[in-house]
């Protein structure tokens, strides 16, 4: 796999949900992209969404480094980058 799409639930032209729903149902290359989500929100449905979409990690804001790395190594243990 290549590397991690590092991406927020809140941008401005395109919500996060409908820009991950977009890279998981592009061409075969980019539904693999692994995508780690990160938002100031943690709501439950956002989480259950974010799954049901198939992100494959999620990291709250503001973000530190020690979390951004734990993620990527969970990614990597998992074989995903």
């Amino acid at each position: 796999s290549g590397l991690p799409v590092l991406m927020d639930l809140q941008m401005p032209e395109m919500n996060g949900f409908d820009a991950i729903s977009s890279i998981r149902t592009g061409s075969p290359e980019v539904r693999e992209i692994p995508i780690i989500v990160m938002s100031a929100y943690g709501r439950e449905s956002d989480f259950k969404k974010m799954s049901d979409l198939g992100v494959n990690d999620y990291i709250s804001k503001p973000i530190s480094t020690e979390e951004l790395e734990k993620a990527l190594a969970r990614l990597r243990e998992l074989g995903q980058i």
